[in-house]
């Protein structure tokens, strides 16, 4: 149908963007059946509306409301596969507990840029056992395992799933859009 799923990529990486493009339609599958989906608010002091792309060294602020599923998990799944657990980083962030008000929290914008999908996942319980498998793929092109290990929580019990799709790009024109030339 024309669209991109990503572009740049060496033809061994195929399969990871192949996999991604899977795990997204099953996310938002699910995402489908519920009452209402995870919503997260993301901005930058750079991108205030949250329009366009975000930059190399902008600092995106999150934020997620609960409702009744007081914890959040947030990552990053890039086009190409790369999984990014955004938060609660186990060991450095709070799992913290039941919230009937709003989760907070910043994370900078690194490599890999392009096509990117923010994944926020809402639950009654801190699912830590998804934050270990996280942080054990954490910067790895393992979409599909990222998935399978939702899968499962899933199963046995009930979850709210969101997805924001963005972009981001490692250096910004002086018109306000994304330079794609190689740095040298």
């Amino acid at each position: 149908n024309g669209d991109v799923l990503a572009s740049g990529i060496d033809p061994s990486d195929m399969q990871a963007v192949v996999d991604t493009h899977r795990v997204l339609q099953a996310l938002r599958a699910r995402i489908a059946m519920q009452p209402t989906d995870a919503q997260t608010i993301l901005h930058s002091r750079r991108n205030p509306a949250a329009t366009g792309f975000f930059v190399k060294g902008d600092t995106v602020q999150f934020a997620v409301t609960p409702g009744d599923f007081g914890f959040a998990t947030v990552l990053n799944l890039n086009a190409g596969g790369t999984v990014q657990l955004v938060w609660p980083f186990p060991g450095l962030d709070p799992v913290g507990g039941p919230t009937d008000g709003m989760t907070q929290f910043n994370a900078p914008v690194t490599a890999p840029y392009g096509a990117d999908y923010v994944v926020t996942i809402l639950s009654r319980e801190p699912l830590l056992d998804l934050h270990a498998t996280l942080a054990a793929l954490h910067n790895q092109n393992r979409a599909l395992d990222f998935y399978k290990a939702l899968a499962g929580i899933a199963q046995r019990q009930d979850l709210r799933i969101g997805v924001n799709a963005v972009f981001s790009c490692e250096h910004a024109r002086s018109d306000r859009q994304c330079d794609f030339t190689p740095s040298s």
